[in-house]
């Protein structure tokens, strides 16, 4: 049965959203009283907010909990005394101080008050501590005159109260600051002391969070102040105990900073023997103890430090005799050290010296660690063989790089647990060209790989590994001349004894099928994901990557459609210094490379034209850069002239005066690059105009130039300047100049008998006809036998239909003109 509700009646739509509108209301009125009670003035109508809000919602929580705010704030009251506010806000956690702190007036007057003093006293309770440290943390980050203030008595009792808050911990770096200015160096000179003594004396036995805050306050610590006066072994010590292996990452990686900081500071300041005393003392206080813990961590410290300074490293490997001692290290009972030592051998390795002494007396041990029951260490070891016996060839080569290369990349694709160890090894190995080609036709290797970047794009040193392992398979051989090649021969005759074995370089059509791997296995999408993580090491690795890619015409349609392009302009907006200026050249030769071969209507969406363009030109200004660099830059701006005039406009603006030197190249190869782009820019009016038809001597001299290149001996130069004065004959001043000047350049394109030239040759000829103000000149010229039959033959040289259309309108021209019959 049907009922028929009555006007007044809610339906449940009406009824839900009456419920929104009060929601929203009532939301909106709790949100403005925030606000308007930070400030004092308003604090009565923020009152006046929540009592609307209430009778909108009776009952409701939230309106509950911001009165409940509001009457502990007004209990607080903003003329509160800076003495009183810190004891509220200390023992009362549910008051929110940020609120009063906001508000400058009141923090000028806590200051005035000595606050920093007031919180000094609440340090010295352990239940208040957190709270004040917190407090103070939270005053400085809005005004850091607190820090001045509690910096003026700062004491070693201070210090070590702090110390025991993490939040204090991060304070150090900033009080330092303050300190620098103070009278007394000595009074300066112990607060350092005692900062450095207090945060190095906890390393060794707080967690893990905290030694996080400890070693990057001691870090920036170091990069602020020459600290190297204060310390001590057992800071240094300290700090080494936090580069074990075992340690998280994160922990060895903020050690490795604060160490790779210390290394800088004392050779900065000659101290290099004291820092070699650190480590080696380190070393033979564990190496006397012969206590398992204690190598671990020392032999750990030791691989960090190869990869801080090689030079320094060096030398403490060679004073502790580590060579001598590689069978009792690799043939340890504990596994730990044995994996502990092969890290260390792997880093020392990369040294050549060390590489070989290491190589010459180590095969036997190695083949035995080869055959290891621990998967961790089978691996380790073929790393360090890898490393260790790169470049030997033949009898001089006991392992077979083949199986060992084999056996890490069956590791990766069969997701192994120390596919970081097997990244490391087949970044050597790869630059090995015996294996380049094994370790490229291995799909199911690279794509393994590419899943490795994806899923741990933040770890650094693999994905570095990983780079290194494409870069190498993809890299062209540096094409030299023929004396440099006899330059090399000889010097890699004086050095080795297997110079026979030595390989030839690699082909191009080599280095063609491993790019072609390498872009099927598609890592160009997972390049553009990984910049902002890292350093110019990666970005030039990201760079040289696609550089190579891109080199393959073919390629570089597919490069685009995998957004290769995207990634570029992120190479070239992120912040470089001058140092990394042939990362920004190599990446626009890559933009030069993939401009050359696709539309700018494709390319536009994802770099821009402008972009393009200003790269390819600081390409072309380069006159530093080799040849073909300076080819590849004109032959891509001339496809991005051929779209609009705002190209054309903005390539002339920046590459003018360049283009025209380059015309007069000797390379035939750039000057016809250069007339092809011409060709292309004189298409925009202003462009012809101000280059050719301004009546000065310098447009004058243009034209000459032009004539004068219809003779050269290269056919597709001459081609382009028939284009070139095409276009430009189509202004009556140009028509003027070249009937003034040399009309017989305008008749040599009927000597080449080809189409495309004899249809140049006809347009200038009818463009000249039909625009000159000189016509009796014009027609005396045209009127001798020598031009006559010329333009005769060339017209009946011909079965073109374009061609002939053209040579009808001339002879259409000249009857009207009553020079022909």
């Amino acid at each position: 049965m049907n009922t028929t509700q009555g006007e007044d009646a809610e339906t449940p739509s009406s009824q839900f959203n009456s419920t929104v509108t009060l929601q929203d209301r009532k939301s909106s009125l709790l949100y403005k009283a925030k606000i308007l009670a930070g400030d004092i003035g308003s604090r009565t109508e923020a009152l006046d907010c929540i009592r609307e809000a209430a009778a909108l919602a009776p009952g409701d929580s939230e309106v509950a909990s911001a009165l409940r705010e509001f009457e502990n704030a007004s209990k607080l009251g903003y003329d509160i005394s800076a003495n009183d506010f810190i004891t509220e806000t200390i023992n009362r956690t549910d008051i929110n101080y940020l609120k009063y702190l906001r508000n400058k007036s009141i923090r000028e007057r806590f200051l005035a008050e000595g606050i920093a003093e007031r919180i000094r006293e609440k340090l010295k309770s352990d239940s208040h501590r957190q709270r004040a440290i917190e407090l103070m943390k939270a005053f400085s980050v809005l005004e850091s005159k607190i820090l001045d203030q509690f910096s003026q008595n700062l004491n070693a009792d201070d210090i070590c109260l702090l110390a025991t808050v993490e939040t204090g911990i991060e304070l150090f770096p900033d009080l330092a600051e303050k300190i620098k200015d103070w009278p007394s160096p000595d009074h300066r000179s112990d607060i350092l002391k005692s900062i450095i003594a207090t945060l190095s004396g906890l390393l060794p036995n707080v967690e893990d969070n905290k030694k996080k805050k400890i070693l990057h306050s001691l870090a920036r610590l170091i990069a602020q102040f020459d600290i190297t006066v204060h310390l001590a072994k057992d800071h240094v010590w300290s700090i080494l105990i936090c580069l074990d292996r075992r340690k998280p990452e994160q922990i060895k990686s903020l050690a490795t900073i604060v160490i790779a900081k210390l290394v800088e500071k004392l050779k900065q300041t000659d101290r290099t023997s004291l820092c070699v005393s650190f480590f080696s003392d380190y070393f033979s206080s564990a190496w006397n103890e012969r206590d398992a813990e204690s190598m671990v961590t020392v032999l750990s410290s030791f691989t960090v430090l190869f990869q801080i300074d090689m030079q320094i490293a060096s030398n403490i490997y060679e004073h502790e005799k580590l060579l001598e001692n590689a069978n009792d290290l690799l043939l340890n009972p504990n596994i730990q050290v044995k994996r502990a030592a092969l890290d260390l051998y792997r880093n020392a390795v990369s040294q050549a010296r060390l590489r070989a002494e290491f190589s010459s007396r180590s095969t036997p041990l190695l083949q035995s660690l080869q055959e290891d029951s621990d998967p961790e260490i089978r691996i380790s070891t073929c790393v360090l063989i890898i490393k260790a016996y790169q470049g030997l060839k033949g009898s001089d080569n006991p392992f077979s790089m083949d199986e060992l290369a084999s056996r890490l990349q069956f590791s990766i694709t069969k997701d192994g647990p120390f596919y970081r160890l097997a990244i490391e090894g087949l970044a050597f190995a790869s630059a090995d060209p015996l294996l380049k080609d094994l370790v490229s036709k291995d799909q199911s290797f690279l794509a393994a790989l590419v899943e490795l970047i994806k899923l741990h794009p933040a770890d650094g040193p693999m994905v570095l590994g990983a780079l290194t392992i494409f870069s190498n398979i993809s890299r062209y051989s540096v094409k030299k001349t023929e004396e440099e090649q006899q330059v090399e021969r000889l010097r890699k005759a004086a050095l080795r004894k297997n110079f026979e074995m030595e390989l030839l370089p690699e082909s191009d059509a080599q280095v063609k099928q491993r790019c072609l791997h390498v872009l099927h296995a598609g890592i160009v999408p997972v390049l553009g994901l990984i910049l902002k993580n890292f350093s110019p090491t990666f970005r030039h690795l990201v760079a040289e990557i696609l550089h190579s890619l891109s080199s393959t015409p073919e390629n570089r349609g597919p490069l685009v459609q995998q957004g290769v392009l995207k990634t570029l302009v992120k190479l070239l907006g992120q912040k470089q210094n001058k140092e990394e200026n042939d990362l920004r050249v190599i990446t626009s030769q890559t933009i030069a490379k993939i401009h050359i071969s696709l539309s700018p209507r494709i390319t536009n969406s994802s770099c821009p034209a402008e972009t393009a363009i200003k790269c390819l030109a600081d390409l072309l200004n380069n006159n530093e850069l080799s040849q073909i660099v300076h080819f590849e830059s004109l032959v891509a701006l001339t496809n991005l002239a051929s779209e609009d005039d705002n190209n054309r406009d903005s390539i002339a603006e920046q590459t003018w005066s360049q283009i025209e030197m380059m015309l007069l190249n000797d390379n035939h190869m750039i000057q016809r690059a250069s007339a092809e782009l011409i060709c292309n820019l004189v298409v925009s009016h202003s462009i012809a105009v101000t280059k050719y038809i301004d009546g000065s001597s310098t447009s004058n001299n243009r034209l000459k130039l032009l004539l004068v290149l219809t003779d050269v001996e290269d056919y597709p130069t001459r081609r382009a300047v028939g284009g070139i004065l095409g276009t430009l004959t189509g202004y009556e001043a140009i028509c003027d100049s070249i009937v003034d000047q040399n009309l017989d350049a305008i008749l040599r394109p009927f000597d080449d008998k080809a189409d495309e030239m004899l249809l140049r040759g006809f347009v200038c000829l009818l463009n000249i006809i039909c625009n000159t103000t000189k016509e009796k000149d014009l027609f005396s010229f045209l009127t001798t036998t020598a031009s006559s039959s010329k333009i005769l033959k060339a017209s009946q040289s011909t079965k073109n239909e374009g061609v002939l259309q053209v040579v009808g309108k001339v002879t259409k021209e000249l009857k009207r003109r009553k020079i022909i019959q």
